[in-house]
């Protein structure tokens, strides 16, 4: 794997959050994508109902951002970065070079 993975696109819109807890049937949960990225089950469940009428549906989304992580088979730690599209990221791995031309600033050292 790359240091840097797209998962999904911003062509998602509000909906990457459903498409990232479930897979190919936006109905129901990818249990096992949700093991391998640590994620809690009851969290995820409400990212299955509308981001419109679901208040606590982006503070749930948020908390996924912001705790979820997949180790890869080489041991690189991915967490996930959103803006707009979702991408896996392996912090710890990335080069100067690549956190500069991803993020569009030097790495704080």
């Amino acid at each position: 794997m790359e240091n840097i993975v797209l998962i999904l696109s911003d062509t998602r819109g509000v909906y990457i959050p459903r498409g990232f807890v479930t897979g190919n049937d936006p109905a129901v949960l990818d249990t096992a994508h949700c093991d391998k990225w640590h994620i809690s089950l009851d969290l995820a469940a409400t990212l299955l109902n509308d981001p419109y009428t679901t208040e606590s549906f982006w503070d749930i989304w948020v908390q996924i951002l912001e705790s979820a992580y997949f180790i890869a088979d080489d041991g690189r730690k991915y967490t996930l970065y959103q803006d707009g599209d979702l991408f896996a990221i392996a912090y710890d791995n990335l080069t100067s070079d690549q956190y500069l031309d991803f993020f569009g600033e030097a790495r704080e050292e």
